[in-house]
């Protein structure tokens, strides 16, 4: 996408402090088969050539994301649900008729596999904070019924897994 694109399908908030700014372009994702918003952090204005430059590379390495990430994104998502389950004793999840909290958690969650896992994690949204120019990354942000207070942000760096947490 070239920057008019971007500016003409988004829309800048300026909150008085570039550092509160937020731009937002909600489109068309191919990795993830869906509009996805981008969320765009920093951003102190529109005509910064610096930071609209960074911004334009970044959305379109996120457009250009491959699919062939799916089988990391997804092992990545299922070590995330097998350490919760492993280590959160969840108020709501009947523990009676099970052997331990880990079967029960499964069951409850019907989560078995890392296909599972990755078809339960609900994409919310794509960010990157442009005050961290010199980074090359964004996140990836999830909701998941197992961590349903903090969900999943899986941040890509220089277009590789870097962490999730």
């Amino acid at each position: 996408m070239t920057k008019e694109e971007i500016i003409n399908k988004g829309v800048y908030t300026n909150h008085e402090s570039e550092n509160f700014s937020e731009f937002e372009l909600n489109i068309f994702i191919p990795f993830f088969e869906k509009k996805i918003p981008i969320k765009v952090f920093g951003l102190s204005n529109l005509d910064d050539s610096s930071e609209m430059d960074i911004l334009v590379e970044r959305v379109n390495e996120i457009l250009k994301f491959s699919m062939e990430n799916k089988e990391w994104l997804q092992q990545e998502i299922w070590k995330h649900y097998e350490i919760c389950i492993a280590n959160t004793s969840y108020g709501m999840v009947d523990y009676e008729n099970f052997k331990n909290e880990i079967d029960a958690n499964k069951v409850y969650f019907s989560i078995f596999n890392a296909n599972d896992a990755l078809e339960r994690a609900i994409i919310l949204q794509v960010h990157f904070d442009l005050t961290f120019k010199d980074e090359n990354y964004f996140n990836l942000e999830y909701e998941c019924p197992w961590e349903d207070e903090h969900g999943i942000i899986i941040t890509i760096k220089d277009g590789n897994f870097d962490s999730i947490t």
